[in-house]
């Protein structure tokens, strides 16, 4: 179901994806990238989603339904890693119909359900799924040089944290993502356990990865107890790409997002 706009459509990126102007350049873009692959448009276009972070159109043609996605700046990388996968493995990553790598846009086919929808969420199909994604990470490891991926090492993590919450603290009381001394204590908590269990991975985690058929099953399930933690501050981390393109409604309307990543971590405190 078409859920076009959120608390944020009053904020200047929905307010942008949402205007005439936009529409028009962007469905003539559309229109000339379907036609390179000789289709057409045969209905009217929907935008599907709108957020500060990005905005999702479909397209009805007569090859199925198409899809278009700009993303926020701070994301704007996604369009041309896309495509640079898809030079790369072509048979394992969607291939798009259009890419525009200045302005960040992607249009490619319906490719159907995803895991969360009812028909696919079962066991077998997510480990199949699971498989695959471990051949194509295995496959891409030292290929992939992208402006804009994050590079964050385990052993860096809790000073990541350590320096998002001492930013945080800096702010004004009455900005959205501003923390308390309580919270920057959690955060610098949160940070020592992190720094412990990332200290306990190994150094052929990679290897065995890449050499998945021979895995030593207790050395990868406890490497991946340790990088579970990791989660929520690479959550964090991307997030926080897209703040320097917020506006104040932005701000105020979505803060709880990179606010509940930051939760995940001082989790870690107890």
């Amino acid at each position: 179901m078409a859920r076009p706009v959120g608390p944020d459509a009053s904020g200047r990126w929905v307010r942008r994806w949402m205007s005439a102007e936009w529409t028009r350049t962007v469905d003539a873009w559309v229109g000339d990238r379907i036609a390179e692959h000789g289709g057409r448009v045969t209905g009217t276009p929907v935008t599907y989603r709108a957020r500060f972070w990005s905005v999702v159109r479909c397209y009805p043609t007569d090859n199925g339904l198409v899809w278009f996605k700009e993303n926020n700046p701070g994301h704007g990388f996604e369009a041309g890693l896309v495509d640079t996968l898809a030079q790369l493995v072509p048979d394992d990553v969607i291939a798009s119909l259009g890419v525009d790598r200045v302005r960040g846009w992607l249009l490619a086919p319906d490719h159907g359900a995803t895991l969360t929808h009812g028909d696919v969420e079962d066991q077998p199909t997510r480990y199949a799924v699971v498989q695959a994604l471990a051949r194509l990470q295995c496959s891409l490891l030292g290929r992939v040089a992208h402006p804009g991926i994050i590079t964050l090492a385990p052993s860096t993590a809790g000073d990541r944290v350590r320096s998002i919450a001492n930013e945080w603290a800096a702010l004004q009381p009455t900005h959205p993502l501003h923390l308390n001394a309580k919270l920057v204590k959690r955060a610098g908590q949160a940070a020592d356990v992190l720094d412990r269990r990332t200290a306990s991975i190994s150094d052929g985690y990679l290897t065995i990865w890449c050499d998945w058929l021979g895995v030593d099953l207790q050395v990868l399930r406890r490497d991946l107890a340790a990088t579970e933690a990791l989660l929520g501050v690479h959550r964090l981390v991307s997030w926080l790409r897209l703040v320097p393109y917020a506006d104040a409604i932005e701000l105020r309307t979505r803060a709880e997002i990179p606010r509940r990543y930051l939760a995940q971590v001082l989790a870690l405190a107890g």
